[in-house]
Order: structure tokens, then C-alpha cells, then sequence
């Protein structure tokens, strides 16, 4: 009998512990879950966060390092949900802009490189030979001129609209956020009120018996500390409390009067904000003045810091953008004036070619004007050595480039034709009519001269020589000689 009852005590334990067991096994299924499924949003945006400082752009990698420092999973998912977009665009904007100033830069000095060139050639179209090439010369010129002033303008007008764009798209993407974050803010406002309401009437229903003298002690210390370390108002409060010498008054005070003088204090310095601060700052301030205590102290000791560092970084690019267009805008405005002056180089030597007038305008610096009598003199043309000899002047009005192989024979001819011709050269080939050749007339003569006299003097000289040598031979084999 007691066998049975020991075997079925047994069993009725045996199934206890299963049913325990079972049943502590679904609840741990039950909890378990749900501590990571709380802790799960905090733990991924800070993953998110941390995966974002390898990023591609500078500013985004700054302000993820940023927002995981101060370890606050509000800063984190305000920082993934705006703030990285934000840091995005302006490293965006900012390598756009600097790249289409480049460009416009580049464009602007070779502007000013073709109306060099544009000058340099109209310098040398003063010789009627070569007047029609160099005036080709400064028209290919121009139109590079004109074509590099169009790039450099119309790079600076690219960047001046990305700039504009850039300023549009911040605007609305702060708008977004202010008004994300006021719905968040009235919504929470809502929520404390309610729960500040209801803890009132609770006071009032179950009052607080009244403090022992310790109690009243320790309270009038937190408040003397209040009175020294808080704002204006909680000084003020925290004063007249202490005047009152009411443990109770005291006791309400440091439940409910300093927190309500904090918020009015925190609410004034937001106030302030509201009217002095950049646009983040603005945001901020007025986000937290419609939503809790809590936003009120949390700006004023912590985002009002962090919101001045974005609205000085925004300032600071703004400044730098338009500063680089401002600067790019004068390099353009310059490549136009370049250009001008590149065209009216060019119809400058296209006149000097239709009139074949031999002097460059006055109108060039004389540096510049200086360069053709040298060009003519040394066969140089734009950096290029001509082909020695006279080209045929017709062939040159035409623009059409002489051969090699001519070049030889119509140099023999164009010598050879004044006097076949009776020593009357044809109209338009010679350099009788050019003043700068006349003025190069007699130096030139002169040289030829002193060269031909030094050739008389050095074949007189070899033939002294050999004569002299003649003769010393001469001597020597009669004295050898017998008698």
C-alpha cells in the first residue's frame, strides 16, 4: 500500500516538473525576444552610424563621428535621419562648384593666351609678303579668343545655378526636418501636460504628510543649492521660498516650482535663440519651444552647441562657394574683354592685308609693334622659321602655301625678273614701296659690303702664304745642292 502511494506521489512530481519546465521554457520564449526587440532600433542606427564613418565624403564621415560621441540614440537617429543628407550635399556642392570655377578659370586663360596670339600676329602682318598669313593667323586667333570667353561664361553661369539649386534644396530639406521634428515635439508636449496634470491631482487628492526635521533640513539645503547654481527665475524662486521659512512650501518647491521655473528660464533662452540664431539654431529653438522640458534643458545645455557648429559650417561653405563664383565671374569677365580685343586684333590685320601697308597700327603697345621689323628680319613667323627665298605675293594674297621644291626657283626668279624687266620690278613683289625695308636698305649694304672685303683679304692672305712657302722651298733645295 505505501509502495502505491510512493509510486504515485512519484509520478504526480515527475509531471509538476514537466509542467514547470514547459511552462518556463514558453515564458523565456516570451521575454527573451522582446529585450532585444526594445534595445534593437538604439543598437542598429548606432551600427548604421559607425558604418557611415568609412564614407566616401568628408563631412559625412565627420558627422558620424560626431553624433557616435555623444552617444545619444536621439543625436544618432537625428544624425541618420537628416543630418548625413545634409553634410552629403554640401561636400556635393562644393566639388561641383569648385570644378566648374576650374573650368571656367582654364577657359579664361586661354582667352587671354589668343589674344596674345592675336596681337603677336597682327604685330607681323606690317610686311605685305606675309600680311595675309598672319592676318589668317590672328582670325583663327579670335575665334579661339571667342569660343574660350563663350566656355568661361558659360561655366561660371553652370556654377552661379548649381549654387542656387544647392541654397533651394537645403531650404526645403530644413523645412522637412522642422516640420518632422515640431510634430514629434507637440505630440510629446501633449503627453507631459496630460502627465503633469495628473500628477497634480494626485497631489492635491493624497497630500504629503508633513517633513521631519531631517527632511526639512536636507530640503532647505537642495533649495540654497537651486539658489546658487540655477537661472534667473529658479534663483528668484528658490529665494522667496526660503524667505517664507514654509517646510511645506519648500517641500513643493523642490517637486514641482524648480522644474517650473527651469522651463521658464530654458524657454526664455530659447526665445532668444529664436531671433539670433542661423537657420539650424532657429529650427531647434523653436522645435523645443513647442515641445517638453526636456527639449527645452536638452537645447539649452547640449543641441543649441551643435546646431551653432552646423549653421557656422553651412556659413563657411556659402562664403567659400560664392567667393570662388565671385572670383570666376571676374576670370570671365576678363576672357570677354580678351576676346574683344582678339577681334579687333583680327580686322586690324585683315585691313593691314587688304591695304598692304608695311607698319603696324599704333594702336599696339610698342613692345608688340616692335616684334614685325624683327619677324621680317630673321624670317620668323609666329615662333615658325619661313623658307629662305620670296614667296610669289599672289600665292600669299591667296593664302595658298608655297612647295618646297619652288621655293628655290621662285627666289632665282624673283631676282631675275627685275632685270628682265629693265630693272623695273613688278608691281606688288618688291620691297620698294616698303618703308621698313628702305629703312633696313643701307645697314644691309653696309654689311654686305664689310663681308665681301673680308673674303678679298683672306684669299690675298692664303696666297701670300703659299708663295711664301714657295719660295723658302726654293732656298733651301739650292743650298742643299752641290756646287
Amino acid at each position: 500500500m505505501i509502495t502505491a502511494l510512493q509510486c504515485a506521489l512519484r509520478q504526480w512530481l515527475s509531471a509538476a516538473m514537466a509542467a514547470g519546465l514547459v511552462l518556463g521554457l514558453a515564458m523565456a520564449a516570451l521575454l527573451i525576444p522582446s529585450t532585444p526587440a526594445q534595445a534593437a532600433p538604439a543598437d542598429e542606427d548606432r551600427v548604421k552610424a559607425t558604418y557611415l564613418i568609412e564614407s566616401e565624403w568628408v563631412r559625412v564621415r565627420l558627422a558620424a563621428q560626431r553624433a557616435l560621441d555623444t552617444y545619444s540614440p536621439a543625436v544618432i537617429r537625428e544624425f541618420l535621419r537628416y543630418e548625413q543628407y545634409l553634410a552629403a550635399a554640401m561636400d556635393i556642392e562644393e566639388q561641383v562648384v569648385l570644378r566648374l570655377t576650374a573650368d571656367a578659370d582654364s577657359a579664361s586663360l586661354e582667352a587671354r593666351s589668343q589674344r596674345l596670339a592675336a596681337e603677336s600676329a597682327l604685330a607681323q602682318a606690317g610686311d605685305p609678303l606675309h600680311a595675309t598669313a598672319f592676318a589668317a593667323s590672328a582670325r583663327a586667333a579670335a575665334d579661339a579668343a571667342r569660343t574660350a570667353a563663350q566656355k568661361a561664361a558659360e561655366a561660371v553661369g553652370d556654377a552661379v545655378a548649381a549654387e542656387k539649386a544647392a541654397r533651394t534644396e537645403e531650404r526645403a530639406r530644413l523645412g522637412a526636418e522642422w516640420a518632422f521634428r515640431t510634430a514629434e515635439a507637440k505630440a510629446a508636449s501633449t503627453a507631459e501636460d496630460a502627465r503633469l496634470a495628473a500628477e497634480a491631482q494626485a497631489r492635491l487628492d493624497n497630500p504629503a504628510p508633513y517633513p521631519t526635521d531631517q527632511q526639512i533640513i536636507a530640503d532647505r539645503q537642495r533649495t540654497y543649492q537651486y539658489q546658487a547654481t540655477g537661472g534667473a527665475h529658479v534663483r528668484s524662486s528658490a529665494e522667496s521660498i526660503l524667505l517664507a521659512d514654509d517646510p511645506l512650501l519648500v517641500r513643493e518647491f523642490l517637486v514641482e516650482g524648480v522644474f517650473a521655473a527651469e522651463e521658464l528660464d530654458n524657454r526664455i533662452s530659447a526665445y532668444w535663440l529664436l531671433e539670433t540664431g542661423g537657420p539650424e539654431t532657429r529650427v531647434g529653438a523653436d522645435v523645443a519651444i513647442d515641445g517638453t522640458r526636456e527639449m527645452l534643458r536638452t537645447l539649452v545645455t547640449t543641441d543649441q552647441f551643435r546646431f551653432a557648429d552646423r549653421d557656422r559650417e553651412k556659413s563657411a561653405l556659402v562664403s567659400g562657394v560664392q567667393a570662388r563664383i565671385s572670383t570666376s565671374t571676374g576670370q570671365a569677365a576678363q576672357a570677354e574683354s580678351d576676346a574683344v580685343a582678339a577681334e579687333a586684333a583680327a580686322a586690324d590685320a585683315a585691313a593691314l592685308a587688304a591695304s598692304g601697308a608695311a607698319t603696324p597700327p599704333a594702336s599696339l603697345p610698342e613692345a608688340v609693334r616692335n616684334q614685325a621689323p624683327a619677324a621680317s628680319r630673321l624670317g620668323f613667323a609666329g615662333g615658325t622659321v619661313l623658307n629662305a627665298g620670296v614667296v610669289e605675293a599672289g600665292a600669299l594674297r591667296q593664302g595658298a602655301p608655297a612647295e618646297p621644291g619652288e621655293v628655290a626657283g621662285m627666289t632665282d626668279a624673283a631676282h631675275a625678273a627685275p632685270a628682265a624687266a629693265g630693272g623695273v620690278p613688278a608691281s606688288g613683289t618688291t620691297d620698294a614701296g616698303n618703308p621698313a625695308v628702305r629703312a633696313e636698305a643701307p645697314q644691309a649694304a653696309e654689311t654686305g659690303t664689310s663681308q665681301g672685303g673680308g673674303s678679298v683679304w683672306m684669299v690675298l692672305l692664303v696666297l701670300g702664304v703659299i708663295v711664301l712657302g714657295g719660295v723658302s722651298a726654293l732656298v733651301l733645295h739650292r743650298r742643299r745642292s752641290p756646287a
